[in-house]
Formats: structure tokens, sequence, C-alpha cells
């Protein structure tokens, strides 16, 4: 009698987005398709009793492929204190450590032999678990799902693979120049919060981490509420809910969750208030540069025009200002970056990457802040706007080549709280933009190298008169660390 309660309840309630195939324009600023059109699915949405749950479903009759994802409101900020790195862990071990009814080697062996496909994602804010298989093979992949949420072992010896393997990226973040330096410029734009912080934790926090402390994280993410299922396969209004309602197992939100005891503070102050920090390290040859400032979250309603600046000043492609400037021209790097880093709760930065010769660290340096202050003051031109637009309009087939990466992309829009609906409208999103709309972003989002924050690695005493100089100039401080 529930279920059926549930199914009249949530036909009621079932919100449909549908769109017609749309015609694109085979000539989109000079690109040639011959074969090109977007297909958008139809995505039904409904409620799901069980955990205060939303259902997403893509229903496609002609496919031999069915997956399932179950996203978490809950990430690594949620971590306890005493454990960072716990949310991470819980979920790797969960996926790989089987249940009671599918110990390690049953599931092992079911995988390799039944191809089902068990992933799972943690970042600062959010988690997901995901599952996907062939389609006549549905019944026994979600029977094992289902166990798994229900009732993980957290098995000890899965739990010891997976800190063996996650000690060597954290010891990256340590010994590797480049990584190190990421590292280093996240906490020092977030300060020493679980923002700025490795998702994995440390390397004293890995020796606390046990199946205990993990069981205990299990409880909190199950009885958190705002649960989301997407399910992309041969569903129906009917087996849709049904399987959702399943696979969330014994999860229920009336237990209670005090998140404000665990979440770590956000607000906690820069570990320095120098404009650059230079990590010394006597025995390299390069010079790791990392620049930028704090930015923006999902939300703002300059997202798609902060990320066409971003592109034209450092996206990657030779025709960026940043690698024009910097490689093509001058040879200083063989690659140079600049992009935006974005959250849903707190704001992300904006962050440049390069990394040069000892001796080429000044002109690399100056190369990189007279670029980007002429492109503040002057923009965009007409013909670089043209040009990213081309590429960006290009890659519209790739984002929807699958109704899975379509829902994938719908579910994030949803957590991030950006229009869905622009999902559908981002090549006419971009092919609208115009000189004045981006260049007016750039004046007020990207800072001026003397307004930037910069962490840098290298041999400070083989840079330092030079390095000296330019900073001089641009009336910043410096804060020299040496490391080992």
């Amino acid at each position: 009698m529930r279920i059926i309660v549930l199914l009249l309840s949530t036909l009621l309630m079932t919100i449909t987005i549908s769109a017609k195939d749309k015609k694109v324009d085979t000539n989109v600023y000079g690109l040639e398709y011959d074969k090109l059109k977007l297909k958008y699915p139809k995505i039904v949405k409904m409620p799901v009793i069980k955990a205060g749950a939303k259902l997403y479903y893509i229903d496609d009759e002609t496919t031999n492929f069915f997956k399932i994802v179950i996203d978490y409101p809950f990430g690594s900020m949620n971590d306890r204190k005493e454990f960072p790195g716990e949310t991470y862990f819980t979920f790797k071990t969960l996926v790989n450590g089987g249940s009671e009814n599918y110990p390690v080697d049953v599931l092992d062996s079911l995988k390799d032999v039944l191809s089902i496909s068990l992933g799972f994602s943690v970042t600062t804010e959010r988690s997901s678990v995901t599952m996907s298989c062939i389609n006549n093979q549905k019944e026994v992949a979600l029977d094992i799902l289902e166990d798994i949420i229900s009732s993980p072992r957290f098995d000890s010896a899965t739990l010891a693979i997976n800190k063996t393997s996650v000690r060597e990226s954290i010891l990256r973040e340590i010994e590797e120049p480049s990584s190190f330096a990421s590292k280093k410029f996240r906490e020092h734009m977030y300060g020493k919060n679980q923002y700025g912080s490795s998702i994995y934790g440390d390397t004293a926090s890995l020796k606390k981490i046990n199946p205990d402390v993990l069981r205990q994280q299990y409880r909190n993410i199950k009885f958190i509420g705002d649960v989301k299922v997407g399910i992309v396969g041969d569903v129906s209004l009917i087996s849709a809910p049904l399987t959702a309602w399943q696979i969330l197992g014994n999860t229920n939100k009336k237990d209670s969750y005090d998140a404000d005891r665990h979440i770590v503070s956000l607000n906690v102050k820069k570990e320095s208030d120098a404009d650059v920090i230079f990590y010394n390290k006597a025995d390299l040859n390069q010079t790791v540069i990392r620049w930028g400032n704090r930015g923006i979250n999902y939300k703002n309603k300059d997202y798609y025009k902060i990320n066409m600046a971003t592109s034209v000043l450092g996206g990657g492609s030779f025709t960026s200002r940043l690698m024009n400037e910097i490689r093509v021209k001058r040879g200083l790097s063989y690659s140079v970056g600049y992009y935006g880093v974005q959250n849903i709760y707190n704001k992300g930065y904006f962050v440049g990457a390069c990394q040069t010769q000892t001796a080429k660290t000044a002109e690399a340096l100056n190369v990189i802040m007279s670029t980007t202050d002429e492109y503040i003051k002057n923009g965009v031109t007409q013909e670089e706007l043209d040009q990213f637009k081309k590429t960006f309009v290009n890659n519209m087939p790739f984002l929807y080549n699958s109704y899975v990466g379509f829902l994938n992309i719908f579910m994030s829009y949803e957590n991030q709280g950006r229009e869905t609906d622009n999902i559908k409208k981002l090549a006419d999103i971009y092919s609208a933009m115009t000189v004045e709309e981006v260049n007016d972003v750039i004046k007020k989002y990207i800072y001026s190298s003397d307004k930037m924050d910069y962490v840098m690695v290298g041999n400070y005493e083989a840079v330092k008169e030079s390095l000296t100089k330019i900073l001089k100039e641009k009336n910043l401080k410096i804060k020299v660390i040496d490391i080992k």
C-alpha cells in the first residue's frame, strides 16, 4: 500500500524537462559540420520520500547500458577536525570494500564476470557513488549496490591498500614542485581550512583512519538528507522510483546530524599576509610560479563571461594571450595556463600556472605581469573573441555525446545553483557575448599584477637579485620559506 501511495504522489509531482531536437546552424563562425545535430533528452524529475531524496532519470529504450549515481551533499568540508580525509576514505573503501553479502573477493569476481563498474567521487563540498552495467545484468548489479549502500563492511585490508595509494598522492604534493606549488597557493587563498586542504588529509591523519572512523562517518552521510539519485537506461515512471527507493537502503534522514559540530571553520585567516611566498629549495634548476586572486562561486551571474575572459587570457591553447607571449614568442615555458576554480558555498579563485628555467624566472614573471596588465587595460579584441567563440561552440556536441554525460551536467548545474536551462543555451550564450561585456568582467574580477598573490618554488638565491627588483617596482611584499 505504501508503494502505491508513493507512486501516486510521485506521479502527481513529476516535473518533466524536455526539449525538441534542436537544429544547429551548420556554419557557426565558419565551422563546417556535415551532420551536426544535438538531441536533448527528456529528464524526468521527482521526489523520493526516503532521505528527502530527489530522482532524475532519462528513459532510453534503445540503450543496452544502465547507470545510476547517488549524489550526497556531504564532502571533505564535513570531515571532523581530528580526522581530515575521512570522507574520502569512507567512499573509496565503501565501493571497494564489499558488503555483508558481497565480501571483497566475491565482489571483485562478480564485477569482472558481469562487467559491473563501481566508482566514487569526493570533492570539498559533495560526494557520489556510481554504478554502471549492461542492461541484462541490471538486477544483480542493483542488488550488489543496494547491499553495499545498506551494509558496507569497510574491510580493513581494503582500507590499508587505499591508504597506501593515497599516501603516494599526499607525498607527491610535498615532493613534486609543481604539485607542491598548487597546494601552497590553495592554502594561501583560503588559509588552513577544508577549502585550503587536500581532500585526502595528510600523512599524520592517515594513521588515525580506521574502519570504526569510516562507519561513524558513513552514519553521518546517510542521515544528512537531500540526496540526489540519477538514472540513465531502460527505465520508466514505475521502475525508476522503485530503483531509487531500493538503492537508498536504510537511509533515514530523521536521525539527527549536527553538521555545525563537525564542519571546520571556513573563516580562518590566511597563513601569511605577504603578497609573494617563495619556497626556497636550493637544488632546483627550475622555478614554479602560481599567481592569482580570489574569484567567484558557480551562481555568479557573470560566470560564463568570466569563463570566456579567463580562456582568452590563458585557456591553454596556442591562441591564448599567455601561451602566445610565454611559449610561442619567447620559449620561456612548455606550457602556461590561467583558469578559474569555483565552489558552491565559498568563493573560488583564479590561478595561473607556469614553470620556467631558473635563469629565466625574472623574464617569465615580467611577461606574466605585463601581459595580464595589458589584458586588463585593453581587453579582448573582436578577433580573439570570435576565435574563442568558435572553440566553445565547436565543443558543444561533445558535451552531449551521451545521455549519461547530459544527466551528469544537469545534476551538477542543480547542485551548483545554476540555471539548468542554460545547458541547452550554451552555444547561444557564448555566441551572443560582446567585446564590451567580456572586457567589463576582466576589469571586475582579474586583478592587476601589483594586487595579485604569488606562490613560487625554486632556488631563491639564484633569482633573489632580479626578483627583488621586480617586486620592489610593484610594491609587493615577499616571504621566503626554506624547504628541504
